[in-house]
């Protein structure tokens, strides 16, 4: 009995073991998906064409995310170097199975050739015989039917020809007259038919200002409850730390801007005086030039470095999520919205 009780406790110890193992396993993986950083990149150039790359890594690049416009969007997923996820791979499946059908047909098409290069006739090339000996037969009448029918079309040209007098001009008349009558009758048709549209214009419009009355006084009875102001405050407190996280640590740019326009000009100008705060907090290189010319054009180098944590983004978010005032602000929103 002892033997049995030592056995039993052995075990419990052996599974308390592996237990303890898991769920610092799990912690471990958490931690480390939470407060390693994930670094990104985003890099556009345009100088002939326009392209752009944003990439996405993490821990020494073992998961790698890249995002790129050449000629079409593309995205791609690497795991320890190996394709896990290829945005356009259906795609080239799709396009190879339809050229493996392509070149099939083809070489059904195509007599085979052997060594020798004589051709090799096979049962298809067989069936097919009897039938182009009768077309090649067929051949002279259908030569001497176009030859006929050429004939004939002289004759009729030669006919329209003499009946170009007063004949001809009254045709012409007649159909000016047909086709001026079928115009009026569409005409007479769209004024009959006007008021019932006006009606359905008017009906529709109608419906279209009520719908936006209904909205102006959602957002109205929203925005002025209880609770409003509060939610906006947290939900300004929360999202200027979630972004703060995505703040670079390096950028540079290269923009030569070039139009024959002044105002667009003077534009670019106002934009890079404003832009001027956050790219002094930046490090890098920022070169602007801005100039008047008869060509409208722009060239463009840029880079953007950074570094975010999931850890501080999960923080944020679920702390404004479980805030009993916003979360009965979204129950109140979704109410008045039904």
């Amino acid at each position: 009995m002892m033997t049995f009780l030592e056995i039993l406790k052995i075990i419990g110890i052996v599974l308390l073991v592996l237990v303890a193992l898991i769920v610092v396993l799990l912690a471990a993986i958490i931690l480390v998906v939470c407060f390693w950083p994930f670094g990104y990149e985003l890099i556009a150039a345009k100088h002939d064409a326009f392209d752009a790359l944003a990439r996405v890594h993490w821990i020494f690049r073992i998961l790698k995310i890249d995002v790129w416009y050449e000629d079409g969007l593309q995205a791609q997923a690497k795991l320890f170097g190996k394709v896990v996820y290829d945005l356009n791979a259906e795609d080239e499946e799709e396009s190879g199975e339809g050229d493996a059908a392509d070149t099939v047909s083809d070489s059904s098409r195509k007599a085979a050739v052997d060594g020798s290069g004589e051709t090799v006739f096979n049962d298809e090339t067989e069936n097919r015989l009897p039938a182009e000996s009768e077309s090649s037969k067929s051949e002279p009448e259908k030569i001497t039917d176009s030859g006929t029918d050429k004939g004939k079309k002289v004759k009729k040209i030669k006919k329209e020809k003499k009946g170009t007098g007063k004949k001809g001009f009254g045709r012409r008349l007649d159909e000016f007259f047909n086709k001026a009558d079928a115009k009026i009758d569409e005409v007479l048709d769209f004024l009959i038919d006007l008021p019932e549209k006006a009606d359905g214009l008017i009906d529709k419009a109608v419906d279209k200002a009520d719908e936006i009355i209904d909205t102006v006084d959602y957002y109205s009875r929203l925005m002025s409850s209880s609770g409003t102001e509060y939610v906006w405050e947290v939900t300004k407190k929360r999202g200027v730390a979630i972004l703060k996280q995505f703040i670079p640590k390096k950028l540079d740019l290269k923009l030569d801007y070039r139009n024959d326009d002044p105002c667009k000009v003077v534009k670019v100008w106002q934009y890079y005086a404003i832009s001027l705060p956050i790219i002094d907090m930046i490090p890098g290189k920022v070169e602007v030039s801005s100039e008047q010319s008869e060509e409208n054009d722009y060239e463009l180098d840029t880079k953007v470095c950074g570094r975010f944590y999931l850890g501080p983004i999960l923080w944020h978010a679920g702390v404004w999520y479980m805030d009993k005032k916003v979360r009965g602000f979204i129950r109140r929103a979704k109410r008045e919205g039904k």
